[in-house]
């Protein structure tokens, strides 16, 4: 299993390292408070992928404190209403569990997803891969759609003690008979509403690192 999440990993570190927001492929599609969203078309794909640029002000500790919290991250993850760890993979590394509510009538989702972190020497950049796995032996739950194409990554940057340059970026496939175009135009909106989550958590004492 653990040579499978290093590939499924590796995968998706390519695929979302090889654009920035500043590329002409990413086209700007909103900015609320400070957070700017962008879209761009993946080839093969009817589903565009996402990304969300913010800078929040805790130190970088803090910020992937409440990324790594994963039982808490309903409380500020878009359309997140379940989110447990499966099993701890190795160092920085873990099976996760997750469920997102859809609006009605559409059903909602759920996925198992592999997530690790790299934390750069001085630990001024922490980059974090996340995808979809089906190997995994998690049933499947009845009226709810199993999302088992989707990859994304998290991106802190220390830009000073108090301050972190955030990037989400997300391609997903919802599955399904949700039309693609539906299913863009909903997307656009979860790094927005998932970055000003993290924004308003980050302050809670608990994830206080000094």
């Amino acid at each position: 299993m653990a040579a499978r999440c290093l590939l499924i990993i590796l995968a998706a570190s390519v695929v979302l390292n090889s654009h920035s927001p500043a590329a002409a492929s990413w086209k700007p599609v909103s900015s609320a408070d400070g957070i700017q969203v962008y879209t761009q078309p993946v080839e093969g794909s009817d589903m565009d992928a996402f990304r969300g640029v913010a800078v929040v002000d805790a130190p970088i500790e803090s910020v992937a404190a409440v990324i790594n919290d994963i039982p808490a991250q309903p409380r500020w993850m878009a359309s997140c209403t379940e989110a447990r760890v499966i099993k701890e993979l190795g160092e920085n590394a873990v099976l996760i569990y997750r469920v997102t509510k859809a609006p009605w009538p559409v059903s909602d989702r759920d996925m198992v997803i592999v997530s690790t972190a790299v934390i750069e020497p001085g630990g001024r950049r922490i980059v974090a891969n996340f995808a979809a796995t089906d190997n995994h032996g998690v049933p499947p739950r009845n009226g709810v759609v199993r999302i088992r194409k989707m990859r994304g990554q998290w991106i802190l940057e220390k830009l000073s003690p108090d301050r972190t340059r955030v990037s989400l970026t997300v391609h997903s496939d919802p599955g399904g008979s949700l039309p693609p175009s539906v299913a863009n135009r909903a997307s656009r909106d979860i790094p927005l509403k998932t970055l000003r989550g993290l924004r308003r958590i980050v302050r809670e004492p608990k994830y206080n690192t000094r």
